[in-house]
């Protein structure tokens, strides 16, 4: 993903990607559409056989395509804000889908089937279920104080927990029952540290362990705190638009911080009253960066 930048075109755009699976572009750029990507009015959008993509506008209505074709950003635009004002629902949902002659395809049903084709990634199997993202994974945090959660294991009552530092020296070993951590980097044995790595094991059944998971502190790092600035002079209010959150959840995902990313997402969910669009981007972004119990959305 592109990292975030302040360098805007002149014109406002009219949608966000909100989730993709399958192959979509813009019809003068092959290259594929991207969560986040911003869509603009002149802009016209390709969508390929078998595949999914789903846009938001900024007053939170959502467009799911799937079928295959040309679309113009400035007639979706209309077309959405045309059933907004007829059901007066700020999150309408306009959907254009795939017509067979026997029966009307679900406009759900290529939405996660296709996900490897757009990034989504394989992971080594584990019975550990963390939010946030294993192995070749960076999970960045803005704040000095970072909390990791995972799943409850099946047959377990006692987590060994161990975090190294970059060299693979432990820095801290403990057995808890708890299925959290907090990992503070203005404590002891973390305080100096710039990257930890953590690992679970249960004890109960030692086979069962999870991937390794790297936590970088990027609360000093130049690069983010100006991207997280640069984020804040756009968005200088705190919003309860779903829309508007989403926004940060893009900022977040772009720039690693898969933590923030998540609840961000959840709140999304919240605020637009559980509209299906929502709930699909947040399962698209638990399955690219195999977070949480991503691998049951995979088989829908």
């Amino acid at each position: 993903m592109i990292p975030y930048t302040l360098k805007a075109q002149n014109k406002k755009h009219v949608f966000r990607v909100l989730a993709s699976s399958g192959k979509s572009s813009l019809v003068d750029n092959v290259q594929q559409l991207r969560v986040g990507q911003k869509i603009y009015q002149n802009q016209k959008i390709k969508v390929e056989p078998k595949s999914y993509l789903s846009l938001v506008n900024r007053q939170g209505g959502t467009v799911q395509i799937s079928k295959k074709g040309e679309y113009t950003a400035k007639l979706l635009l209309e077309q959405l804000t045309k059933m907004q004002k007829t059901v007066t629902q700020q999150y309408a949902t306009y959907v254009i889908k795939e017509l067979t002659k026997a029966r009307v395809r679900n406009p759900q049903k290529n939405r996660y089937k296709y996900m490897n084709v757009t990034g989504s990634v394989n992971r080594a199997e584990s019975p550990f279920k963390l939010n946030i993202a294993p192995q070749n994974s960076v999970n960045k945090f803005i704040s000095k104080k970072a909390t990791v959660h995972w799943y409850p294991v099946v047959g377990t009552t006692t987590y060994n927990v161990v975090v190294m530092n970059e060299f693979d020296e432990k820095l801290y070993a403990q057995e808890v029952k708890d299925t959290s951590l907090v990992i503070d980097f203005n404590k002891a044995p973390y305080k100096g540290q710039e990257m930890c790595v953590l690992k679970i094991t249960s004890k109960e059944r030692p086979k069962a362990t999870s991937l390794r998971y790297s936590l970088i502190m990027a609360a000093d790092n130049q690069t983010v705190k100006k991207a997280f600035a640069d984020f804040k002079k756009e968005n200088p209010v705190a919003s309860n638009n779903a829309a508007d959150v989403l926004e940060e959840a893009f900022f977040y995902e772009e720039n690693e911080l898969f933590s923030k990313a998540l609840k961000c997402y959840e709140k999304a969910i919240e605020l637009s009253n559980g509209n299906n669009a929502y709930k699909v981007a947040y399962h698209h972004f638990l399955i690219r960066h195999a977070i949480g119990d991503y691998e049951k959305y995979k088989q829908k």
